[in-house]
């Protein structure tokens, strides 16, 4: 089972690859992560079951093309999801500040969506294996929590780009394994989509 925190692997990407755009399609990243396990661990084959993808939503009425973006690119990731992955996308609108569109507005309570899912999901065994997709710190003290739940068979691993540092957590000094993800990892998961609605003439 894969959880992504996709806005922030998103931004990363773009960061570490200098790309102008980086987008990627959920389901092809957890295709490369087993692909990456199975080549490590060939006697103990995974396979792929569950993508959960975290991210915010823009107001339709105040950013009425990015939130049309937002739901065909939803829709596509849907679409071209195989039969055997279930693909689940959560999403949050996004807090608007009193100054915008001067600021930006920003995501809440993804972080807190994914941390609060993975330790549920976790207390009812749904999976063997959980892999984390983020940058984001704020997601140690979950991971902290998974790593205690002795109740349940389970095994946590956590993915970055290759530049940044992996969550850590809070408090065990044991971290765990890090998929390392590089360009050719990226390139094997883009998706190049334009997603904007056309402009009406």
């Amino acid at each position: 089972m894969v959880f992504v925190d996709y806005e922030n692997m998103y931004r990363c990407a773009r960061s570490e690859f200098d790309l102008t755009a980086g987008h990627f399609w959920p389901h092809r990243l957890g295709q490369q992560l087993v692909q990456i396990r199975n080549s490590n661990q060939p006697d103990r084959p995974s396979y792929l079951a569950d993508v959960r993808v975290y991210r915010g939503l823009p107001d339709a009425r105040l950013q009425p093309d990015s939130n049309a973006a937002n739901q065909a690119q939803t829709t596509a990731w849907t679409k071209a999801c195989p039969i055997d992955v279930n693909l689940t996308v959560m999403r949050r609108p996004l807090k608007y500040p009193s100054e915008f569109p001067k600021r930006r507005p920003q995501e809440k309570g993804v972080d807190v969506a994914l941390a609060v899912d993975l330790v549920q999901l976790t207390y009812q065994g749904a999976y063997d294996v959980a892999i984390v997709c983020s940058h984001d710190s704020d997601l140690a003290p979950a991971l902290d929590v998974v790593t205690s739940v002795k109740t349940v068979h389970h095994h946590l691993e956590v993915a970055s780009w290759a530049k940044y540092r992996r969550i850590s957590l809070s408090s065990d000094a044991k971290l765990p394994w890090c998929h390392r993800l590089d360009q050719a990892d990226f390139d094997a998961v883009a998706d190049g989509t334009d997603y904007l609605p056309r402009s009406r003439s």
